[in-house]
Parts: C-alpha cells; sequence; structure tokens
C-alpha cells in the first residue's frame, strides 16, 4: 500500500516551537493509495475530525534550499482496509 504525507507551513510559522494544525495556516495532507484508483483514500485538516496532530520545529529557516527539521504528531480517522485476494 503507498502513503503519502504532506505538510504546508505558512512562512510566519516556520520558527522554532510547538504549532497546532491548522485550517490553511499548518496543513497536513494524508493519503492511502494511487490517486484516480479505487482505493484511494485522502484525509486532511480540511475534512472535519479526519486529521488532527501537531508539528514541533528544532530548526526553521525561512531560506530557500534552508533547514526545517521537527517532529509531528498526527490522528486520523481510520482507513478502510484493502482487501487482499
Amino acid at each position: 500500500m503507498r502513503w503519502k504525507l504532506q505538510f504546508r507551513i505558512d512562512p510566519y510559522l516556520t520558527a522554532p516551537g510547538k504549532s497546532k494544525l491548522a485550517h490553511f495556516s499548518l496543513f497536513a495532507n494524508l493519503v492511502q493509495g494511487l490517486p484516480g484508483s479505487p482505493k484511494f483514500q485522502r484525509r486532511g485538516v480540511w475534512l472535519p475530525d479526519r486529521l488532527r496532530g501537531t508539528f514541533a520545529l528544532d530548526q526553521a529557516s525561512r531560506k530557500i534550499g534552508g533547514t526545517i527539521s521537527g517532529k509531528f504528531n498526527l490522528s486520523a480517522v481510520a482507513f478502510t482496509e484493502e482487501k487482499q485476494p
């Protein structure tokens, strides 16, 4: 099964510290399966109660090519299981 996790952080939040996932300023998207396939499922903070969590930055450079590092904690509504033949 293929998984993909994406984060988008507005520039004003690129500073060391802990932030809560928010609708647009700190955005996360978790995808299971290949887009266009019948098994494709997505969870994101724009879907109410589908994805929640926090993001803690240790380093946060605003320069192009700079380092951004940290840890995240996510809680997602369960995906449906893929049945194996």
